[in-house]
This record gives C-alpha cells, sequence and structure tokens, in this order.
C-alpha cells in the first residue's frame, strides 16, 4: 500500500512517500482506511507549485503544529456504539467529526 511516513519530528519536509506493508489487526484492533484530498494542481506551472508549497509551509503548517487549528469534533462514541455514530453521520444533523474512541 502507498503510505506517508513521518521518520522524524518537524513539518512537511520530514515526510517520506513509500510503500509500506498492509496492516494486520490483532483481534482487539480495528484497520481503517484513510483518504486525503486537496486541490489539484496538476495544469499549474511548476513555479506556481513550488510558491504554494512555499506559502502553506510558511502560513499554515505553523497553524497546526501549534495546535490552533483544531478539527471540529461534534461527538465522540465509545466503538461499542459505532452503529449509533454511524447513523448520526448518515443523518447528516452533526457539524463536525465524529469519532469513534477504541479503548485500548
Amino acid at each position: 500500500m502507498h503510505a506517508i511516513l513521518c521518520p522524524n519530528p518537524g513539518g512537511p519536509e520530514t515526510l517520506q512517500w513509500a510503500e509500506a506493508p498492509t496492516p494486520q489487526p490483532a483481534a482487539d484492533e480495528v484497520l481503517i482506511r484513510v483518504k486525503t484530498a486537496g486541490p489539484t494542481l496538476r495544469a499549474r506551472p511548476k513555479e506556481e507549485k513550488a510558491r504554494l508549497v512555499h506559502e502553506a509551509e510558511e502560513k499554515v503548517w505553523p497553524w497546526i503544529i501549534s495546535g490552533a487549528f483544531k478539527p471540529l469534533i461534534y461527538k465522540v462514541y465509545l466503538i461499542k456504539k459505532a452503529s449509533e455514530a454511524h447513523k448520526m453521520m448518515e443523518s447528516g444533523a452533526h457539524i463536525g467529526k465524529i469519532v469513534l474512541e477504541v479503548a485500548r
């Protein structure tokens, strides 16, 4: 599978694109698939892409690192109430993220 690795602390410059084995969860673990989405910059010149990346590193990344930018959490459900969480998600009545908490 494709993976983005973060082998060292730091900003986006520490991230590495790699192939990794598909994890095999233990009986008390859950495997989730995560997808990312963002604007496609394919048609833009390389110089413009580089400028946009530099601006994001300079202006956006510090907000994320400092914790000033946080996702809005609507509600946290215990994993045993996953069906209830799914119903909430399907209803569309929430604003923000619905989180499933898995006990360790």
